[in-house]
């Protein structure tokens, strides 16, 4: 099964993040504000709409 990966190096910590208004199911998301963002994968579909909203090309769909 695919899943979204958000490499922590690559993400850019954006406040608005397109990323996570691009998931329809809310799958990603951020505890705090500093650190970046994270994919809920129980949720996670692989659907990869994520991908072209992240502005720091930190996601990558991945085998699970």
């Amino acid at each position: 099964m695919v899943k979204a990966f958000i490499d922590p190096e690559k993400c850019l910590k954006c406040i608005e993040c397109e990323a996570s208004k691009s998931c329809a199911i809310n799958a990603i998301f951020s505890i705090d504000p500093d650190e970046p963002k994270i994919v809920e994968v129980k949720i996670c579909r692989g659907c990869g709409d994520c991908i072209a909203g992240c502005k720091g090309k930190a996601i990558e769909l991945v085998e699970s």
